[in-house]
């Protein structure tokens, strides 16, 4: 019975660990790029259209892995 008990305790615990998220916050006004369209990077894949994009480094703690992002854009 105790094995059972702590088999049930560790699966517990590791499925609340794979579902960790983090939602990261930004404030828009913080978030303004003074540069026009022209200066900043483009997407260059073949079969997409050319656009620019601000690029966004993401500095993770050990161990962890960058799944994915969701961007909502709203007027100012």
């Amino acid at each position: 019975m105790k094995k059972v008990l702590v088999l049930g305790s560790t699966i517990l615990i590791c499925l609340s660990l794979a579902a960790f998220n983090t939602e990261i916050n930004i404030d828009p006004f913080a978030w303004q790029n003074k540069k026009p369209a022209e200066e900043l990077p483009v997407t260059i894949n073949p079969g997409e259209p050319i656009l620019p994009f601000t690029p966004v480094n993401i500095l993770l703690p050990f161990g962890h892995r960058y799944l994915n992002s969701t961007v909502q854009l709203s007027t100012a």
